[in-house]
């Protein structure tokens, strides 16, 4: 059995779950902006 850095593993995911919420922000304002500059 391979010893498994439970840490390093944690630490990972965490910033991988951040990573997807900033690529979800960044499309939500993406849109908004977009439907700004065409309302405009």
């Amino acid at each position: 059995m391979a010893a498994i850095n439970w840490i390093d593993v944690s630490i990972m995911i965490i910033i991988l779950l951040n990573m997807i919420i900033g690529i979800r922000r960044g499309i939500i304002r993406g849109i908004i902006n977009l439907i700004g500059v065409i309302s405009a």
